[in-house]
């Protein structure tokens, strides 16, 4: 095999995997949360997705919160995964902040 068509299909491969990885993360709310104040870790909107969370309704309302000047600490998985309606779990059964 031509080195060049192997470097070919390498670079194909690459690029494959970029568009794959960006379906899985949303960097237009990600950069909006960062110049809103409100930071949000990128694995958190990526756990997000593969939880089928909605991320976008969760994270304006973050926005919406940080403006609002609610001290919450930096989003993390812990609160990520803490509202009964973000994980889909019943009242009863959701962890205490």
């Amino acid at each position: 095999m031509d080195p060049t068509i192997g470097g070919v299909i390498i670079l194909g491969l690459i690029v494959i995997g970029f568009f794959i990885f960006l379906s899985f993360v949303p960097l237009g709310l990600w950069f909006t949360a960062l110049f809103a104040g409100a930071h949000v870790k990128l694995f958190s909107l990526i756990g997000m997705r593969l939880r089928r969370v909605p991320p976008k309704l969760i994270i304006k309302q973050y926005i919406t919160s940080r403006k609002a000047g609610l001290g919450f600490r930096q989003m993390t998985w812990k609160l990520t995964t803490s509202p009964p309606a973000a994980t889909g779990m019943p009242n009863f059964m959701s962890p205490r902040l």
